[in-house]
């Protein structure tokens, strides 16, 4: 499961070093990042759909195909991981016939940026100085937020976004950091960057 939490922070770095960078440069739009997002997932989602769709019109009967469809639709609106949060355990072993569930963490992505450019964009027309303090309140506040709610409901905790948040805003605010300049560097030697790759992995390993 590890794999999710690293994908969210690297995710969170590099579509905010995007869009910071074009909000504050004035460049930045929404029919933009949105075509780009959509060109990004939208060839490879609706492959995988129709070809888990084929398969499930042929061999599932009919109360898995229904409950199948429910599943597609919300996939289809980016809401996966709400559907999912109603009562789906992803840890339990029979989820594996259920070819859909892995696609929660796309739902999650998608509605945090949907959020996310606004936010910079407030803050950045406003108090641009606060930026980093904002994000980083806001990354404190989504980890508490997991925390309580992985003692009290894990599968609300494990699919919606409010919790997932913190690992997003990570990587957003390292990306932020770069760009401001806040204790960070772009400017490193060769040997400084492959040791610091080197060091990333040993801690993703971890």
């Amino acid at each position: 499961f590890i794999g999710v939490d690293v994908f969210f922070v690297i995710s969170g770095y590099l579509i905010t070093s995007i869009v910071y960078d074009e909000v504050k440069s004035n460049r930045f739009t929404f029919k933009a990042f949105y075509a780009r997002r959509a060109a990004r997932i939208l060839p490879a989602l609706c492959i995988t759909l129709l070809s888990l769709s084929i398969f499930a019109f042929i061999f599932y009967d009919n109360s898995t195909f229904d409950n199948f469809g429910k599943e597609l639709f919300f996939t289809s609106i980016g809401a996966a991981n709400i559907l999912f949060s109603q009562g789906v355990n992803y840890f339990a072993s029979d989820e594996g016939v259920r070819p859909l569930i892995h696609i929660w963490s796309l739902g999650v992505e998608e509605q945090f940026y949907i959020i996310w450019p606004i936010f910079l964009i407030i803050l950045t027309t406003f108090r641009k100085q606060y930026v980093f303090g904002w994000t980083l309140i806001l990354l404190l506040s989504s980890l508490v937020f997991s925390s309580i709610s992985m003692t009290r409901d894990i599968v609300h905790a494990y699919f919606l976004p409010q919790y997932r948040a913190f690992e997003l805003l990570i990587g957003a605010l390292i990306a932020i950091a770069f760009n401001e300049g806040v204790g960070l560097s772009n400017d490193y030697s060769k040997n400084t960057k492959e040791i610091s790759s080197l060091f990333g992995m040993i801690l993703i390993l971890t």
